[in-house]
C-alpha cells in the first residue's frame, strides 16, 4: 500500500518498484497498473521494493515515466560477490534462502546471504528442497546442522511430493515482502509457479 497519506505535489504519482533492469524500473501503481520509469540523471536509483514518486511524460512523448524521488527505506539488502557489494532490494520483511538436496549447496554462499540478512536486520528462513531424494536430503540436512544450532529457521520441503511443510511455508510468506534467493537448479521457479500458478518466471 502507498506509504504516504497526504496529497502528492502536482504531476507526481506514487508507485512500488517491482522489477529493475539496468537503467529502468517497472513501477506498479496502487490501482495495479504498471509502467516503465527511468531515474532522472544519475540520481534516484531505485531498488526493487522501493516506494517512489514518479512523473508521467508530457502528452505525445510516450508512456515511460521518470523517477523523481525514492521514499525513505526501512532496510536495504546488499548482495556481495568476490568483486563488489551492491544494493539489491529494499523494504524486505523476510529473506527466503532456497537450497536443495542437489546440487550440493555452498557454505560460503549461504554464509554470505545470512551475513547480509543479519547486517540489514532482516529475518532469514533457510529452505531445503527435494526431500523426496531421501538420502541426499538427509545428508544436506545434516550439513545445515550448524545453522540450526545458531537458531536459523530451517525447513525441508519437496515440490515433487507437496506436504504439510510446504503449506506451512506458504503460510509463513503471507502478508510479507519476501526476497527469494538461492543457486540455480534448486527449484526456485518451480516454487514460484506452485505458489503463484499464474506468475510468469
Amino acid at each position: 500500500m502507498p506509504t504516504t497519506s497526504h496529497p502528492l505535489p502536482a504531476g507526481l504519482h506514487e508507485g512500488l518498484v517491482i522489477a529493475s533492469h539496468g537503467r529502468h524500473a517497472v513501477v506498479e501503481s496502487p490501482d495495479g497498473s504498471r509502467r516503465i520509469c527511468h531515474p532522472r540523471g544519475k540520481k534516484n536509483q531505485a531498488l526493487v521494493g522501493d516506494w517512489i514518486h514518479w512523473q508521467a511524460p508530457a502528452a505525445g512523448q510516450g508512456e515511460e515515466g521518470t523517477i523523481e524521488a525514492v521514499l525513505p527505506r526501512r532496510n536495504v539488502f546488499y548482495r556481495q560477490d568476490d568483486v563488489r557489494t551492491k544494493a539489491f532490494a529494499a523494504n524486505i520483511d523476510q529473506i527466503l534462502i532456497w537450497l536443495a538436496a542437489e546440487p550440493e549447496f555452498s557454505h560460503q554462499l549461504l554464509g554470505r546471504a545470512l551475513i547480509a540478512a543479519e547486517a540489514a536486520g532482516i529475518p532469514a528462513l533457510i529452505v531445503l528442497n527435494k526431500s523426496d531424494l531421501t538420502d541426499l536430503h538427509a545428508r544436506a540436512w545434516q550439513r545445515l546442522q550448524p545453522y540450526r544450532a545458531m537458531d536459523y529457521s530451517t525447513l525441508g520441503v519437496s515440490l515433487q511430493q507437496p506436504c504439510d511443510a510446504l503449506h506451512a511455508l506458504k503460510l509463513a510468506l503471507q502478508g510479507k515482502k519476501n526476497l527469494l534467493m538461492g543457486p540455480s537448479g534448486t527449484g526456485k521457479s518451480s516454487f514460484i509457479n506452485w505458489l503463484l500458478p499464474t506468475a510468469n518466471v
